[in-house]
């Protein structure tokens, strides 16, 4: 789409205007599984930012180049273009109304996320969780957007994506990885770190605990995860691979966090753990006398579990970001540091 068009079709557009009859959310849990439709070429696209507003219109430009190369028609929320002119602030209100009308709008086949920053989760209590199980569509992002992906999942069924967000960087790897997932109605396979050309791997994987083990995934960025414990959008654990990532957090800042997991539960009787490798997540040149480094954070954390546990998988707040479906069943090797996707993840 041409850019000098972007604004024009936007403000033609009556997709988001803004509906304050929003029905009253339920938040009773569902178990069955929601596989959203796969994208198509030429399909439309709702680009949203429930979380931080987007706040410079060159990101919106950003946004649509991707979805330019994917070969996707795109449409955005009023509210976006008026905050990336000027105006700052959004309510929760206008942006679970933006989701409730992405949702709904039958034309539009998939919900893509422009960026991350905060603000997600006070949304959940106002989701019409009914609307969105009745029309089920691809939801990705990654970060704050946690909340969102796994809130949704427990309380739709919905399969929802771990995913770049349309500002992330997009090379060669996370463009694969995005379009196969959610373009291909088959299991994706094997999920491992790009080799180098050189001796030493760029990115290696390494084994806290030995093993395979196969159940659904969940999980997303941790500090999003420990926000939700205790209330009605924690996570369910129980016999299923948890993924957790997350970015410039000190190594007792990620003890701190992991300990709430364990002591509320959700580290026992599950099938295994994949801890994504985290950017600037070490103690640095502050370190105190009981800091312990951020690998002997996760091998104090998991030193008593009998199930599979390893670090480095590039998701999330990585440059290369792999596209990891919640819900759906892998298995992971955490010898060889890879997670197999078994089944597809739309249909």
């Amino acid at each position: 789409m041409n850019r000098r068009n972007l604004l024009k079709l936007t403000a033609l557009s009556s997709l988001f205007l803004l509906n304050s009859g929003t029905n009253k959310p339920t938040f009773a849990n569902t178990s069955s599984k929601i596989k959203p439709k796969k994208i198509e070429p030429g399909d439309k696209v709702a680009l949203v930012s429930p979380a931080s507003n987007v706040t410079d219109l060159m990101d919106v430009y950003r946004a649509q180049e991707i979805c330019d190369k994917l070969t996707l028609n795109t449409i955005l929320p009023k509210s976006i273009v008026k905050t990336a002119s000027g105006y700052k602030t959004r309510s929760a209100e206008e942006r679970v109304d933006e989701l409730h009308q992405a949702f709904s709008d039958k034309s539009i086949k998939a919900i893509f996320t422009i960026r991350g920053g905060f603000g997600s989760a006070e949304l959940l209590e106002k989701l019409d969780f009914d609307l969105i199980k009745s029309n089920p569509k691809i939801l990705c992002g990654y970060s704050d957007i946690t909340a969102l992906l796994t809130g949704i999942n427990k309380k739709t069924g919905l399969v929802t994506f771990h995913s770049p967000v349309m500002l992330s960087n997009f090379d060669s790897v996370t463009y694969e990885s995005f379009q196969n997932i959610l373009f291909k109605n088959e299991a994706y396979g094997t999920i491992d770190n790009p080799v180098s050309n050189g001796v030493r791997a760029s990115n290696p994987t390494i084994t806290i605990n030995g093993g395979k083990a196969k159940g659904e995934l969940v999980g997303g960025n941790l500090s999003l995860l420990t926000s939700l414990i205790g209330t009605p959008f924690e996570i369910e654990t129980k016999n299923k691979i948890i993924f957790i990532e997350d970015v410039g957090e000190a190594p007792y800042r990620l003890e701190r966090m992991l300990t709430q997991m364990r002591m509320s539960g959700l580290l026992d009787n599950i099938a295994g753990v994949v801890i994504g490798k985290c950017d600037d997540c070490t103690a640095g040149s502050s370190q105190m006398s009981w800091d312990r480094s951020e690998l002997e954070v996760y091998n104090y954390i998991f030193a008593d579990k009998k199930y599979p546990v390893f670090y480095g998988l590039l998701f999330g707040h990585t440059s290369t970001q792999f596209t990891i479906p919640l819900g759906i069943s892998a298995e992971i090797d955490s010898d060889k540091g890879s997670m197999n996707i078994l089944e597809s993840a739309v249909i």
